[in-house]
């Protein structure tokens, strides 16, 4: 829900959901603390809601221990975007004081580290990865859409894709 109104623009709204996340996910992480999905969805409210700390852990730890499976590893990458971004505020690294600035790219390596796992283990990422409101933080990057740019071409090029897998359709 959280990500809907973001998407609406309705950050406030945003905002509770993300809070109400973290509060269910919470305890869920108690009851199955070997859930990826869980902890995937825990480390994604604890970043919305500027807890940086915990979800980075949380994302290092969902990289390291789910290398095989590529949705993971883009919940992963997400989490690290949108702890960038929180250390950021808005700002861009280069404005930041050395700390935060370390900080900041070192959660933008990571994120595009594990894009660039993920992609490699399943290609039909490519759209998601454009137009999921977690992967924002990093779809202005060169990096990240030199990537995305890479792999589809490589993808098209070997016949392993189809363009339909990586650009919506348009209506009629």
């Amino acid at each position: 829900m959280g990500n809907t109104c973001l998407r609406l623009a309705d950050t406030d709204a945003a905002q509770l959901h993300y809070q109400k996340s973290r509060e269910i996910f919470g305890p869920l992480l108690d009851l199955a603390p070997d859930s990826g999905v869980v902890q995937a969805n825990y480390m994604l409210a604890l970043a919305r809601c500027g807890q940086v700390e915990p979800a980075a852990e949380l994302a290092f730890s969902l990289a390291e221990n789910h290398p095989d499976n590529p949705h993971l590893l883009v919940s992963a990458a997400c989490g690290e975007a949108i702890c960038a971004a929180v250390i950021a505020g808005g700002a861009e690294p280069e404005q930041l004081e050395m700390k935060d600035r370390v900080r900041c790219l070192e959660h933008r390596s990571r994120a595009l580290h594990n894009v660039s796992e993920a992609l490699n283990l399943d290609y039909g990422l490519l759209f998601l990865l454009r137009v999921d409101p977690d992967t924002v933080p990093l779809q202005q990057l060169p990096e990240f859409i030199q990537l995305l740019n890479r792999v589809e071409s490589i993808g098209l090029a070997d016949g392993t894709m189809k363009r339909s897998a990586v650009e919506p359709t348009q209506p009629p």
